[in-house]
């Protein structure tokens, strides 16, 4: 009787729901130039009815930096682990990870996943200018070319929060480009700013070279 009891516990604890909602676990910056920076937001939301305390942060690559605003996240409070990511100096494929260690007694550690190819653009796409200046800032353009045989879709997934883009259209046929204007409200960034593109299924990242 007492191997059964100790069974059907083990059982309920398995089936026990995380307290931490977590909008992605892994994040691709894609194709990013030699010596760029670009920043991703996660965002992490206590489900729970108890506060969850964030213990210890690790990282492994000093090409990745963070920034956490709170070490308690309350019930039903969302939290950003704002993470910033340096391509360094060499083509390569990157992948590194961060680690939070919780006190939630399902998800004790959540490890984020950080992948980008550095120096790559050999997808038959490519961006001019590759990276935006900051004295562009106040408003400009790029073109995206499809140098392919086929039709290409275009997506702006996403923008570090400031920067206004905007894409004269989301088809770019064979042998053409398309225009991609952008500006921004503010001249300072708590964090290095980025621009983030798919086309069809090939991601790119465009950096924004501020002080």
């Amino acid at each position: 009787m007492k191997s059964i009891t100790l069974l059907l516990l083990g059982l309920f604890v398995v089936g026990v729901a995380s307290n931490l909602e977590v909008s992605a676990y892994t994040w691709d910056f894609g194709s990013i130039p030699k010596m760029a920076y670009a920043h991703h937001t996660f965002t992490i939301k206590n489900t729970g009815t108890q506060p969850v305390r964030i213990l210890k942060m690790r990282r492994f690559c000093g090409c990745l930096i963070y920034t956490l605003p709170d070490t308690i996240i309350y019930p039903n409070a969302t939290t950003s682990l704002n993470v910033g990511y340096f391509s360094g100096t060499k083509s390569t494929n990157e992948q590194n990870r961060i680690y939070m260690t919780t006190d939630d007694p399902v998800t004790e550690i959540l490890k984020f996943t950080i992948t980008a190819q550095v120096g790559k653009d050999t997808s038959g796409f490519r961006i001019e200018p590759r990276r935006i200046k900051v004295a562009d800032l106040e408003g400009g353009s790029l073109r995206v070319f499809n140098d392919t045989d086929s039709l290409a879709r275009l997506k702006l997934v996403e923008a570090t929060s400031g920067i206004e883009i905007k894409a004269e259209t989301t088809v770019i046929e064979a042998k053409k480009s398309v225009k991609i204007e952008y500006k921004s409200k503010y001249r300072v960034f708590n964090e290095k700013p980025s621009v983030v593109i798919d086309l069809n299924t090939y991601r790119m990242t465009i950096p924004i070279d501020v002080k």
